[in-house]
């Protein structure tokens, strides 16, 4: 998942006001297609709003092909939260525009500024992490913007496809199925047998000789900034948790990132801009 943009608060409230209908009962419900819109215009700089965005920073790219390229990437993003049984909450969106604005509000042409990354690669990261960690603000929100409906102990594929809160982890520390339950933090060394356990970052649930399921380090490395990858999971999150598929590429691939970096070409890609 990705995205985001640049506007001031006050625009960005007006915008979601005269869509939304805030105040007026005759508007109805938002739709998928309209908060799409919304999105992409946030992100590229577009919408009526001025200054920042993608289309400033990407050489080349017109408003037109951006918003069309955006548009299509959040109807198939949320395509998968529907079938996952998620529901648009329009009271979410206001907060996932505004997490674009100060995302994207301060690009420049031609630079090669990052973006906090938006993206997080495990399906099942315990949402209370995501939440605290700054530089997934616009994914969370945004996220948020589809709630899940999964309650407790049933099955799922990601965390935000649980109600209440709850995270999508193993069933028990060996199970290959996953549940929603609720987020059980869980420190180096510690049992993560039971639904709901999130070892510390850096771990990984494993059976001893006991058949106990202990949180202990992961015996792979995590990638730092320029290092092949092929999702967030191999990326170090204090240094490059991003796996950028746009980034320039490796001997084997994908490279972990701080984030989009526009100011290179690559990721501009993902914005309707010419591939390099």
């Amino acid at each position: 998942m990705r995205n985001w943009l640049a506007v001031g608060v006050v625009s960005v409230v007006s915008a979601i006001t005269g869509v939304l209908g805030v105040g007026c009962s005759s508007a109805g419900p938002v739709t998928q297609s309209e908060f799409c819109t919304q999105k992409a215009q946030a992100e590229c700089g577009t919408g009526g709003q001025t200054g920042g965005g993608v289309v400033g920073v990407c050489d080349g790219l017109t408003t037109e092909a951006c918003v069309s390229a955006r548009t299509s990437t959040c109807i198939a993003e949320t395509n998968v939260a529907i079938q996952n049984g998620r529901t648009l909450n329009p009271n979410n969106i206001p907060a996932c525009l505004n997490a674009i604005s100060s995302a994207y509000g301060n690009l420049g042409f031609n630079t090669s500024q990052d973006v906090p990354y938006t993206a997080v690669g495990p399906a099942t990261i315990a949402i209370a992490n995501v939440e605290n960690t700054s530089q997934n603000t616009v994914f969370y929100t945004c996220e948020s913007v589809y709630e899940g409906n999964i309650q407790a102990n049933q099955a799922c594929t990601s965390s935000f496809d649980c109600a209440n809160g709850n995270v999508c982890e193993p069933a028990n520390g060996g199970a290959k199925a996953y549940v929603c339950a609720p987020a059980i933090n869980v420190a180096d060394g510690e049992s993560c047998g039971s639904a709901g356990s999130v070892c510390q970052t850096g771990d990984v649930c494993v059976v001893n000789k006991l058949g106990e399921y202990l949180c202990e380090a992961s015996s792979a490395s995590l990638g730092g900034r320029g290092d092949s990858c092929s999702s967030d999971l191999q990326c170090d999150p204090s240094s490059a948790g991003f796996c950028d598929i746009y980034a320039p590429k490796g001997a084997n691939g994908n490279t972990c990132q701080l984030g989009y970096q526009f100011g290179l070409g690559y990721d501009c890609e993902a914005f309707g801009g010419a591939k390099k």
